[in-house]
């Protein structure tokens, strides 16, 4: 059994994509409705993402992640692959054309940008004490 354990990929090795690690707020609204809720966005590839929240939503839900930014607002649309219980919840993006690809870079860019703003500010008021 253990070696069949070995022979397996693990579950990080299975991704097909990259993932960035980070800490953006972001909101998310079910297709079925309700009132938007709001998560902690803490890694995200083109492929998917995980959302730390507190609200249950069923594997397979489909959702749409909205980004806030200062020059307006971007959304990726997907479904919940997995739960967490009292942790979150795994996004798997929707297939994207083109412009979903162009969007996605975007979205990228802008966490990117968001996590080293926020992770520069951290260690620079560490350094003031």
């Amino acid at each position: 059994m253990y070696v069949e354990k070995q022979k397996q990929l693990s579950y990080k090795d299975r991704r097909s994509q990259p993932r960035l690690k980070c800490r953006v707020t972001i909101e998310l609204q079910p297709e079925a409705g309700g009132a938007p809720v709001f998560g902690s966005l803490t890694d995200i590839s083109m492929g998917g993402c995980y959302v730390e929240t507190s609200t249950i939503l069923s594997p397979g839900t489909k959702i749409k992640l909205g980004f806030s930014m200062e020059d307006g607002s971007l959304t990726a649309e997907g479904a919940v692959a997995r739960i967490d219980p009292g942790s979150g919840i795994a996004v798997q993006f929707k297939e994207p054309n083109r412009e979903g690809r162009e969007n996605m870079f975007k979205i990228l860019e802008h966490v990117q940008k968001s996590t080293a703003f926020y992770n520069n500010r951290y260690f620079e008021n560490l350094l003031k004490r």
